[in-house]
């Protein structure tokens, strides 16, 4: 550490003399690193960028924190290239990150992002099989990369330093935003606590002075995280009340149900074949729309467009002009697709991995319906320890998955997605249901059919490989002409295809 005018080192590293190279080494780099982080004003620059995030929650200032380190170690390794002096700073960083071994599977606590991000800036070394919330803060850290290293090239040190703190701040934003979308309590398949063991561990060494009162009182109860979340996404993260208010039966099976937003984008590509032939559909719906609302046209009024066909009648009556009429309904849809999420559609014996078929099936959906007018959601559901956790994974323009887990809440999961829908758009509504088992907790099927046809809201089951007595099930459960059965989940393109044809197009 530095006082002013002087680099103090850890005496407890020269205990034993002679003194080894690896440990002279080190510390030459720990005066290296000292010297040039008070030459470039290190802390002024961590101090004025965690300064603009006050008013963050506890558990985000740890991670950013721990990255604006990491940005000015790495900053400082930038400078002295190619200086003998870079090589005493690689082997320091080399040391240190040593000491911060977790498991990469493990969600990240603030240490681990950062070491992470360091391994990869300074020596290109990148780790396999990380937790999925790596991913995102890790685009966006080494995107950020180029300009880091862009502003070693400015000559004034003023400037170097006002401009770290300006991209630190843009940086740190984007990465405080998908913290936030992280799950803070109680613990998921597809959502891990960012305050699990190891970071608490860690929180604790930091937070040393809080005594126990305080450090309790800086956590969010479930309820207060749900009240935070319906502020943030403008949407009911817990829908259990309101599930209970319409579905007043008391023998109804209900049970707390849970809406977040996928974490983890999809790895997996559409083909290029089931695009084109989705998009013909919606061409052709697109032109049915067109001459439907030209057949709406009233001609030979005193007032509205001028219509040129009419312009002989000017000396006549006057009666040039037409007016374009609404249909009386949109003809475009509002398309929701809730799909089958629970441990079944993880795979088996006769079939590897059904869930990646789903989500290179819902990427070619999403890309085929880029640019016309029909709005789509895409929902996953499982149940958990008597809770039915609902994932919008299609947000923000970007499609996102889960881990395929849990029991099979079918008719908790249609009620709440059914809940969801934007019914301002004036749009018609289908709810697509994609499943390859029977419902075996929370609301029944039939319960789910009645809401949404008391609504307005068309519902489909699409069966995957269903056995007999799951179609049995099925088709008691549901009324003629709403379930559809295929042979397997490779099928579920065609079964999809065949829905958009009869629902759109009128086929």
């Amino acid at each position: 550490k530095t006082d002013r005018a002087n680099i103090i080192l850890d005496p407890s590293k020269l205990s034993s003399f002679p003194i080894s190279p690896k440990t002279f080494d080190d510390l030459v780099g720990e005066v290296v690193l000292e010297g040039l982080a008070s030459i470039e004003w290190s802390d002024w620059v961590k101090d004025r960028t965690i300064e603009k995030f006050h008013g963050q929650h506890s558990s985000t200032i740890k991670y950013l924190k721990a990255l604006v380190e990491a940005a000015e170690q790495i900053w400082i390794n930038l400078l002295p290239k190619p200086h003998v002096l870079s090589l005493y700073l690689q082997k320091l960083q080399l040391t240190n990150g040593s000491l911060d071994q977790r498991d990469p599977t493990l969600p990240p606590s603030p240490a681990s992002l950062a070491e992470i991000w360091k391994k990869n800036m300074l020596f290109s070394q990148s780790s396999d099989k990380l937790h999925f919330y790596y991913h995102d803060p890790l685009r966006i850290l080494n995107k950020s990369s180029i300009s880091l290293r862009e502003l070693t090239k400015i000559p004034s040190l003023k400037s170097r330093r006002e401009k770290r703190v300006q991209l630190y701040c843009r940086i740190l934003a984007d990465i405080a935003e998908q913290i936030s979308e992280w799950e803070s309590f109680g613990t998921a398949t597809d959502g891990v606590s960012i305050s699990d063991e190891a970071a608490m561990q860690e929180g604790k060494s930091e937070d040393q002075e809080l005594d126990a009162d305080e450090a309790k009182n800086d956590e969010l109860s479930p309820e207060q995280t749900n009240e935070l979340n319906l502020i943030l996404e403008e949407k009911e993260s817990n829908l259990s009340d309101r599930i209970a208010t319409v579905v007043q039966d008391p023998e109804a099976g209900l049970m707390s149900t849970i809406i977040r937003k996928g974490a983890a984008e999809i790895s997996s590509m559409a083909e290029i074949a089931q695009v084109k032939r989705l998009k013909e559909i919606f061409r052709e719906q697109a032109a049915q729309v067109r001459r439907q609302k030209n057949r709406h046209i009233r001609r030979g009024l005193t007032e509205g467009k001028l219509d040129a066909r009419r312009l002989y009648r000017v000396p006549i009556d006057g009666k040039v002009f037409k007016l374009k009429q609404s249909p009386g309904q949109d003809l475009f849809w509002q398309i929701c697709i809730v799909a089958d999420a629970s441990a079944s559609m993880a795979g088996g014996e006769k079939l590897r991995n059904p869930w990646q078929m789903v989500e290179k099936t819902f990427a070619a959906i999403i890309k085929a319906t880029a640019g016309y007018k029909n709005l789509v959601d895409i929902y996953a559901y499982h149940a958990n320890e008597n809770q039915c956790e609902l994932t919008k994974l299609y947000h923000g323009g970007k499609l996102y998955t889960v881990t395929p887990s849990g029991k099979t809440p079918s008719g908790q999961a249609i009620v709440a997605s059914a809940m969801l829908l934007d019914r301002l758009s004036k749009k018609n509504s289908m709810i697509i249901h994609i499943t390859d088992g029977a419902s075996n907790c929370g609301l029944k099927l039939s319960q789910a059919v009645t809401y949404c046809r008391n609504k307005g809201i068309n519902l489909f089951t699409i069966g995957c490989g269903c056995t007999l007595q799951t179609r049995e099930f099925l088709i008691e459960s549901l009324p003629e002409g709403q379930v559809y059965f295929l042979k397997n989940i490779k099928y579920l393109p065609s079964g999809l295809e065949y829905l958009f044809k009869k629902m759109l197009l009128g086929k």
